[in-house]
């Protein structure tokens, strides 16, 4: 079930997202209709769910000690909410994105999925609580950013990041320790991830296919939209692919 946040900042309801698969992601989203949540410590980028060095330095600059303590607190208890944490991330865009295209796709044979916020909202099909925010990109070495809420640090990532320009889904696990507990948490309830159930018949808008596939691979995505879903969808080639006339 969907929930707004009432502290995270989100799109307008009919602002376009995309969420860019290889070929086996979106199989996986086929057969078993629901979205992967990850575990946000098990993202590669080590900066994710952790406090911005910048609020640090500058307690250190003002002979803040309470600060500077505040800051190792959270810094700890963060270390074992992000086992708690899982998230989904789509990329907000009018438009397709070269750079998305790029990074997340390792084959010619990629997918995009078209949705909007509003679709995305009324997708989900599953009890569990899930929430959605605008990712913030900030310089972590700069900025002087603290928050009393632990999650709103799962809502920053670098500046180099910024191309992604992410919204965020987010599960609201409902037994999460207490923030003493965090510090010494060695497991979280999940090992990877969480599959969370969608209607695909409302989740996906449409359907691009990357820019450099081959002709017969449009073929095979529609014959698999037929066998796993009674969906009469959009089957789109990428226009970025087009030679200009």
């Amino acid at each position: 079930m969907f929930i707004n946040h009432r502290n995270w900042e989100v799109p307008d309801p009919d602002q376009p997202l995309w969420r860019y698969v290889d070929f086996t992601k979106f199989v996986d989203l086929l057969i078993n209709r629901s979205l992967f949540f990850s575990r946000i410590d098990r993202f590669d980028d080590p900066f994710e769910g952790n406090p911005v060095s910048g609020f640090l330095e500058s307690a250190r600059r003002r002979g803040d000690w309470r600060g500077i303590e505040e800051f190792y607190e959270q810094k700890k208890m963060l270390k074992g909410l992000r086992k708690y944490s899982f998230v989904n991330s789509w990329h907000m865009n009018d438009y397709e994105s070269v750079a998305m295209w790029n990074l997340y796709l390792q084959s010619d044979e990629g997918i995009a999925i078209r949705t909007t916020y509003r679709r995305l909202q009324d997708a989900f099909l599953d009890n569990r609580d899930v929430t959605a925010g605008v990712v913030k990109y900030v310089d972590f070495n700069e900025v002087e950013y603290s928050s009393d809420h632990l999650s709103d640090y799962l809502f920053l990532k670098r500046k180099s990041f910024e191309f992604e320009n992410e919204l965020r889904l987010f599960l609201l696990y409902d037994d999460i320790p207490d923030p003493e507990e965090l510090k010494t948490i060695v497991r979280g309830p999940y090992e990877y991830g969480t599959n969370i159930g969608v209607d695909l018949s409302v989740l996906i808008e449409s359907v691009y296919l990357s820019p450099t596939s081959p002709e017969w691979f449009e073929d095979l995505v529609r014959g698999l939209l037929a066998k796993f879903t009674d969906l009469d969808l959009p089957v789109c080639k990428s226009e970025l692919g087009k030679l200009p006339r």
